[in-house]
């Protein structure tokens, strides 16, 4: 949960209240991450080619923003 929630933290203070395709993608990872995090036998449905969605490339999408 400490993980999520710092994910969460992050992403408020870079993305704010501005949207734009990258932050609605990320916001849409966050969602796929607190899935798999808290529950695992719910798939999350994601674009194909969208690849698995973790912390790491999370992490490297809000470097990106």
């Amino acid at each position: 949960m400490e993980r999520v929630r710092a994910l969460e933290v992050d992403f408020d203070a870079i993305a704010g209240d501005r949207m734009s395709p990258a932050i609605e993608d990320l916001n849409w990872q966050l969602e796929d991450f607190r899935l798999v995090t808290f529950a695992q036998q719910v798939a999350a449905k994601r674009p194909a080619g969208a690849g698995k969605v973790s912390e790491k490339k999370i992490r490297a999408a809000l470097r990106k923003l």
